[in-house]
């Protein structure tokens, strides 16, 4: 009888631990429908990855979806790895199709803040991130 129980306990763990990660599309807690957006995903050590927008001024700021452990495709995040071991900051620049998530806690104020996962990224370009001063032409 021990060993029947002991069988179906591993069983059950084995399940649980192989369980897929919901992913960004295909994850059931998205909020609305998934869009493409032409823009940058801009990586600094203060704010983790945002995606300015090249239309408007839409911010989003990127995490990974409920259940899941990818903010953004694999392609994306050896890109800005290998932007981060030159320089403190990252800027990729392409054309993102982007899944809404739901607000997170965060010190941003939720009505002006919205998440996003990124499902895929193409037309990709590194490019060099420096912060805009007041005043200068």
């Amino acid at each position: 009888m021990g060993a029947r129980v002991l069988a179906v306990f591993v069983s059950v763990i084995s399940c649980t631990a192989m369980a897929a990660d919901a992913g960004c599309k295909t994850n059931p807690a998205l909020t609305g429908h998934c869009l493409l957006m032409r823009g940058t995903v801009l990586l600094t050590a203060d704010i983790g990855p945002v995606l300015d927008s090249d239309i408007g001024a839409r911010r989003l700021i990127i995490r990974a979806a409920p259940n899941s452990t990818k903010d953004m495709p694999a392609k994306l995040v050896t890109l800005m790895s290998s932007a981060l071991h030159k320089s403190l900051s990252a800027e990729v620049h392409g054309t993102y199709e982007v899944c809404p998530i739901p607000t997170l806690p965060s010190q941003f104020p939720p009505e002006t803040t919205q998440y996003a996962c990124i499902n895929s990224a193409s037309h990709l370009s590194l490019g060099d991130w420096s912060p805009k001063h007041e005043g200068s032409n």
